[in-house]
């Protein structure tokens, strides 16, 4: 009896042992210094506990066995949008092979409003616009709810959108931007569910990714001083080391650096050097860039010399990469083929940029095309 007796004792006085150690755990949020638990590749997910739920749900918790992808954006958020077909497409493509995807609406007081929708107001009425791009759950976190908190604050992540995707045994099996050319997220989603995917390799891609990302910001800060200098040449040598870290972000910027080399600088040779460096590079396929830096030779005040057989190569390849089917492209391109002289072929593209315009520039591309039209009956 006395053996049973302290057995017993013994049984409770371990299970009492236990209560406080789990009683203790650290809250996500500590409630008094605000600080938040931070979360990392192969740890647990964050709980789902958003301020409200805008359509189907609620998702009370992460179901062992399930893939989850966790995507946060706001509906002023223009990379959200273009994020919204890849996640329907996420959705429509795996939802019966035990994936639900569920989006959270977050950070939606960092852009003004217009009116006293409210931003809560605003999201829903962006949902409900969209509801078509947005066939899944969707909760809303305002700036400041915990789910803002746990998993963006959590996991550092600074911009939107954001994806997490969560494993069958609920841990972070990758974050990082649903848009991600290198890691695109229906190839990780289906190494996930076939439970193939590498979360230690994906943690160091992102531990580099970051290095770089804070590199180019600092590249960034030295690059916009040198401009307000009007330092054509350190500016060329920055934007370069951008170029080199991250392409797709700052090839946007070539232009802004050839005006300052080539027009500021009076430095056109230089300027004429280095596109030519990148024309076969970062320029190639940045239609935008490609159009407006051919603009700026042929048309921009102050260049003493232009380069027409550049700007040709560059407006061409130009209209190529968006197809022929931009309006000011072609535009661009004829303008530059009618300083060649090559009067006919500006005629016909001016034609087609006419044909594409909107109503509200037709009246000036066709004013254009007059004028070729004219200098050819010369």
């Amino acid at each position: 009896m006395r053996t049973r007796i302290v057995c017993a004792v013994l049984t409770c006085w371990m299970a009492m042992a236990v209560i406080p150690a789990r009683a203790q755990e650290p809250p996500p949020i500590d409630p008094v210094t605000g600080n938040v638990r931070s979360i990392t590749f192969g740890d647990p997910a964050p709980r789902v506990a958003p301020a409200t739920w805008v359509r189907a749900g609620p998702i009370n918790r992460l179901e062992p066995g399930r893939v989850y992808v966790v995507w946060f954006f706001a509906s002023w958020s223009e990379k959200s949008h273009k994020a919204l077909s890849t996640l329907a497409s996420i959705h429509e493509r795996f939802k019966d092979q035990g994936v639900t995807v569920l989006g959270v609406g977050v950070w939606e007081p960092s852009k003004p409003l217009p009116d006293n929708t409210g931003y809560e107001g605003r999201f829903r009425e962006f949902v409900t616009e969209r509801a078509a791009s947005l066939p899944y759950p969707i909760c809303y976190d305002g700036d400041q709810g915990e789910m803002a908190q746990t998993w963006m604050r959590g996991a550092d992540r600074k911009s939107i959108p954001t994806a997490f995707v969560i494993d069958r045994k609920g841990r972070v099996a990758w974050m990082g931007h649903p848009l991600s050319v290198d890691e695109p997220i229906a190839t990780i989603v289906e190494q996930v569910l076939a439970g193939t995917f590498d979360v230690k390799a994906a943690a160091e891609r992102d531990r580099v990714q970051r290095e770089q990302l804070e590199k180019a910001r600092k590249t960034e800060n030295r690059l916009r001083k040198a401009l307000e200098a009007n330092d054509g040449k350190a500016a060329v040598t920055l934007l370069n080391d951008l170029l080199a870290i991250r392409p797709a972000e700052f090839t946007p910027r070539i232009r802004e650096v050839f005006e300052v080399l080539a027009v500021d600088n009076a430095d056109e040779a230089g300027a004429y050097a280095w596109l030519k460096t990148l024309e076969a590079g970062p320029l190639k396929d940045d239609a935008p860039t490609l159009n407006n830096v051919a603009w700026d030779i042929a048309t921009a005040e102050g260049l003493k010399a232009r380069d027409l057989d550049l700007a040709h190569r560059l407006a061409a390849r130009a209209v190529d990469v968006s197809g022929g089917r931009e309006a000011y492209i072609l535009d661009t391109l004829a303008r530059v083929q009618f300083d060649l002289g090559r009067i006919e072929e500006a005629i016909a593209t001016q034609e087609k940029a006419v044909a594409l315009a909107e109503p509200g520039r037709q009246g000036d591309y066709q004013a254009t095309l007059d004028r070729y039209k004219a200098a050819k009956g010369k």
